[in-house]
């Protein structure tokens, strides 16, 4: 989708979305099961009704985080198949002990704003993994419903407005 065509998130304006500045970002992605750090220009559209800025990133990006969705997603994915150690996973990813449970607790929380509590308790991680990558407009669906991206923590602001 062309930057243009996004509609504001702040003022849910359509097409007053325009071109304002670029920044650059690392990411890490995982290349034949190997991290790896990518250098990204990010664009920053400015709202021309609100006069807003954000930045139109990709859906593999996370705002505010390192890692791609995918990366967090196989790493996850991995230990709900429970086929490495939490040591191992962490040593396999260059990642931090605390950095993994935080993308569990993290995932765990945005499961249930998901599924709901019922349909939560009788569906498992991996068959919740399962179901995003098959979806072609879970991200999208998602970021509707809680504000936020799928895996980005919730930044509580003056200004949030958590589902």
């Amino acid at each position: 989708m062309k930057p243009q065509e996004q509609s504001c998130p702040f003022c849910g304006a359509r097409h007053c979305c325009f071109l304002h500045a670029v920044y650059e970002r690392d990411l890490i992605i995982l290349k034949h099961g190997i991290p790896v750090v990518l250098n990204l220009t990010v664009l920053r559209l400015i709202c021309s009704s609100c006069h807003h800025t954000h930045a139109f990133l990709p859906a593999y990006l996370i705002p505010y985080g390192s890692y791609s969705l995918f990366f967090i997603l196989k790493v996850l994915r991995l230990y709900f198949l429970h086929s490495l150690t939490i040591r191992q996973l962490c040593e396999r990813f260059s990642i931090a002990v605390s950095t993994l449970y935080a993308w569990i607790r993290l995932f765990q929380q945005q499961k249930i704003l998901w599924l709901g509590i019922l349909k939560h308790a009788s569906t498992s991680p991996f068959d919740f993994l399962s179901l995003l990558f098959d979806s072609d407009s879970f991200l999208e669906d998602f970021f509707h419903l809680a504000k936020v991206s799928f895996l980005q923590p919730f930044r509580i602001t003056a200004r949030s407005r958590l589902p």
